[in-house]
């Protein structure tokens, strides 16, 4: 009887074992499904602009199942032969747990998605992204934004939107407030679209760069003639004085701290990123500094010259109150802040192209904010979802 019990024991444990292993092959699968799908909308995205070539895409799936699977995985994605999608294949060891027939036969968990691209185009320039405040798009003073090939947008359903007011004026291709708007017809150019269904945050699932420990700490350079590095900046940068400075190629981590240029300064850079994270993290332009920055190629800021974490506090204001910030090419991505311009010249006019994705936008003291479309002219990638946009990417398996 005992070796009765102890064969039916086994057997139940192999069962039990079996069932365990299956059901967590299942879910697993279900996981891997699920990225894979969600990476392969991310990659498409990057063929809205018309510049996503195969090897973008490739980073752009890798780098989304990384961040967004917590085991290892390996992550193939490709064009399809007609360039208007993308195929995604993630696979991962299976996560079993028992030596039974299951556990011990079981072989790689695979998923595969395609997400093609499809309809008209058009630009967009700025997305304000507050759904719940007035004026989350505000212009006054003889302030003015000119977009003249692309869409402006402002997702707040509130009654002032939009507001434009003591002599400003946008003038832009199109102009949609999901909520109404403030000022006067001759304010806008064209009349403004109300009611407008809000746009979805296009850069959400954008990853984070990596952040490493301290390189810096308090930098500051005053009447400093050189270069600075990449890497990871706590407690801010700050540079001052009379500084001429040339930002090398690369991801600035700006940590518990400002980016500030101030007073005479100059600061240069292509290929640049700068990346706000914890507490007190906002990029600042003031006095009589010059600015001349492009967002990098690739890597995990491409197309991206700001980003801000979800760890800084909303509404935090990024200030441009510099007349010398000519030159800002790429995506101003910062979802929880306010970005201000308080200056009384073009701001951006020199650059080939300038996205704004901003929780708010101001415009106060009348600045000229040019926004230029000329995509095609530099090898820096608009983020998908932005710039020249198809339709949506949609999954078609």
């Amino acid at each position: 009887m005992a070796l009765y019990a102890s064969a039916l024991l086994g057997v139940a444990v192999l069962i039990t074992g079996g069932v365990v292993d299956y059901v967590s092959l299942r879910i697993q699968g279900n996981e891997v499904q699920a990225v894979a799908d969600r990476a392969a909308l991310a990659a498409a995205s990057e063929l809205i602009t018309g510049t996503g070539a195969g090897e973008r895409v490739a980073e752009v799936a890798r780098a989304f199942v990384t961040a967004n699977y917590s085991l290892e995985a390996k992550t193939l994605a490709e064009l399809l032969p007609d360039g208007d999608g993308v195929r995604v294949v993630v696979s991962t060891a299976p996560r079993v747990f028992f030596p039974g027939p299951i556990g011990a036969n079981a072989g790689p968990v695979e998923a595969e998605a395609i997400a093609e691209v499809h309809g008209q185009s058009q630009n967009l320039c700025v997305i304000a992204l507050d759904e719940d405040s007035d004026r989350a798009l505000s212009l006054d003073s003889n302030s003015i934004i000119r977009a003249p090939n692309c869409t402006i947008h402002s997702n707040s359903t509130k009654p002032k939107g939009i507001s434009v007011l003591s002599n400003a004026r946008i003038e832009a291709s199109f102009i949609c407030s999901s909520g109404g708007k403030e000022g006067s017809l001759s304010s806008y150019t064209p009349a403004p679209l109300l009611d407008c269904p809000p746009i979805g945050d296009p850069l959400s699932e954008r990853p984070a760069p990596p952040i490493g420990a301290c390189d810096y700490s308090s930098f500051k350079k005053k009447d400093f003639v050189g270069s600075i590095s990449p890497g990871t900046y706590c407690k801010g940068l700050y540079i001052d004085g009379n500084s001429r400075v040339t930002m090398e190629p690369g991801v600035y981590v700006i940590k518990d701290g400002d980016f500030k240029v101030d007073s005479n300064s100059e600061i240069t850079g292509e290929g640049v990123g700068v990346f706000l994270t914890g507490t007190n993290g906002r990029f600042e332009f003031t006095s009589n500094a010059k600015v001349r920055l492009s967002a990098p190629s690739t890597g995990p800021m491409a197309g991206l010259l700001f980003m801000e974490d979800n760890t800084i506090a909303k509404e935090t204001s990024h200030r441009i109150t510099s007349n010398f910030a000519d030159y800002l090419v790429g995506t101003i991505y910062l979802p929880r802040g306010e970005f201000l311009i308080d200056a009384d010249q073009e701001i951006a006019d020199a650059s080939e192209f300038t996205v704004l994705v901003v929780r708010k936008l101001v415009l106060k003291a009348g600045p000229k904010l040019v926004l230029n479309t000329d995509y095609g002219a530099i090898d820096i990638p608009v983020p998908g979802g932005l710039g020249k946009m198809l339709a949506s990417p949609r999954l078609t398996q």
